[in-house]
Protein backbone atom coordinates (compact mmCIF):
# COMPACT_ATOMS: atom_id res chain seq x y z
CA UNK A 1 0.00 0.00 0.00
CA UNK A 2 1.46 3.24 -0.49
CA UNK A 3 0.39 5.79 1.53
CA UNK A 4 0.81 9.94 -0.38
CA UNK A 5 -1.33 12.69 0.25
CA UNK A 6 -2.86 14.68 -2.82
CA UNK A 7 -4.25 18.25 -2.87
CA UNK A 8 -5.73 20.08 -5.86
CA UNK A 9 -5.93 23.88 -6.81
CA UNK A 10 -9.59 25.68 -6.53
CA UNK A 11 -9.84 25.47 -10.17
CA UNK A 12 -7.98 22.28 -10.48
CA UNK A 13 -5.41 23.68 -12.90
CA UNK A 14 -2.41 22.88 -10.19
CA UNK A 15 -2.69 18.95 -8.48
CA UNK A 16 -0.03 17.28 -7.25
CA UNK A 17 0.72 14.18 -4.54
CA UNK A 18 3.25 13.83 -1.97
CA UNK A 19 5.07 11.21 -0.18
CA UNK A 20 4.67 11.32 4.01
CA UNK A 21 7.05 13.88 5.01
CA UNK A 22 6.38 16.27 1.55
CA UNK A 23 8.54 14.24 -0.88
CA UNK A 24 6.65 15.41 -3.93
CA UNK A 25 5.59 12.26 -5.89
CA UNK A 26 3.84 14.12 -8.86
CA UNK A 27 2.90 17.55 -9.70
CA UNK A 28 0.33 18.43 -12.87
CA UNK A 29 0.27 22.47 -13.76
CA UNK A 30 -2.45 22.87 -16.42
CA UNK A 31 -2.22 26.17 -18.96
CA UNK A 32 -4.76 28.25 -16.96
CA UNK A 33 -2.58 27.69 -13.97
CA UNK A 34 0.48 29.85 -15.76
CA UNK A 35 -2.05 32.85 -16.78
CA UNK A 36 -1.76 33.99 -13.23
CA UNK A 37 1.84 34.48 -13.00
CA UNK A 38 5.17 32.88 -11.34
CA UNK A 39 4.59 34.05 -8.19
CA UNK A 40 0.76 32.89 -7.74
CA UNK A 41 1.61 30.23 -9.01
CA UNK A 42 4.86 29.32 -6.74
CA UNK A 43 2.06 30.18 -3.75
CA UNK A 44 -0.25 27.68 -5.15
CA UNK A 45 2.14 24.84 -5.33
CA UNK A 46 3.59 25.79 -1.98
CA UNK A 47 -0.20 25.69 -0.40
CA UNK A 48 -1.15 22.98 -1.94
CA UNK A 49 2.19 21.17 -0.66
CA UNK A 50 1.28 21.76 2.71
CA UNK A 51 -1.67 20.55 2.49
CA UNK A 52 -0.91 17.48 0.72
CA UNK A 53 1.74 16.42 3.08
CA UNK A 54 -0.55 17.35 6.60
CA UNK A 55 -2.77 14.66 4.91
CA UNK A 56 -0.02 11.88 3.94
CA UNK A 57 1.73 12.21 7.27
CA UNK A 58 -2.08 12.10 8.89
CA UNK A 59 -2.67 8.80 7.02
CA UNK A 60 0.54 7.25 7.41
CA UNK A 61 -0.03 7.91 10.99
CA UNK A 62 -2.86 6.23 11.28
CA UNK A 63 -1.77 3.13 9.41
CA UNK A 64 1.13 2.88 11.82
CA UNK A 65 -0.28 3.90 14.85
CA UNK A 66 0.51 0.63 16.85
CA UNK A 67 3.87 0.73 15.95
CA UNK A 68 3.75 4.58 16.47
CA UNK A 69 2.18 4.51 20.03
CA UNK A 70 4.81 5.74 23.00
CA UNK A 71 7.21 6.78 20.94
CA UNK A 72 9.15 10.84 21.87
CA UNK A 73 7.51 13.53 19.31
CA UNK A 74 11.01 14.43 18.47
CA UNK A 75 11.14 10.54 16.91
CA UNK A 76 7.27 11.28 15.20
CA UNK A 77 8.70 14.90 14.00
CA UNK A 78 12.23 13.28 12.39
CA UNK A 79 9.74 10.57 10.66
CA UNK A 80 8.08 13.53 9.16
CA UNK A 81 4.26 12.35 11.05
CA UNK A 82 3.64 15.52 13.27
CA UNK A 83 0.51 16.47 12.74
CA UNK A 84 0.34 20.27 12.02
CA UNK A 85 -2.75 21.48 14.38
CA UNK A 86 -3.67 23.99 11.75
CA UNK A 87 -4.03 21.66 8.93
CA UNK A 88 -5.76 18.95 10.98
CA UNK A 89 -9.37 19.92 10.16
CA UNK A 90 -8.71 20.00 6.49
CA UNK A 91 -6.58 16.58 6.59
CA UNK A 92 -9.42 14.93 8.49
CA UNK A 93 -12.25 16.34 5.82
CA UNK A 94 -10.13 14.32 3.11
CA UNK A 95 -9.58 10.84 5.30
CA UNK A 96 -11.94 8.14 4.65
CA UNK A 97 -14.36 7.32 7.75
CA UNK A 98 -12.85 4.10 7.91
CA UNK A 99 -9.34 5.53 8.17
CA UNK A 100 -10.93 8.00 11.10
CA UNK A 101 -11.45 4.68 13.15
CA UNK A 102 -8.31 3.08 13.38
Amino acid sequence: MTVEGTARSADGSVRLAVAPGGALRALDIRPAALDLGALHLADTILELAKLATAQANQRATHLMCDVLAGLPLASLAALGCVPDPALVEAVESTTPDTWQDL
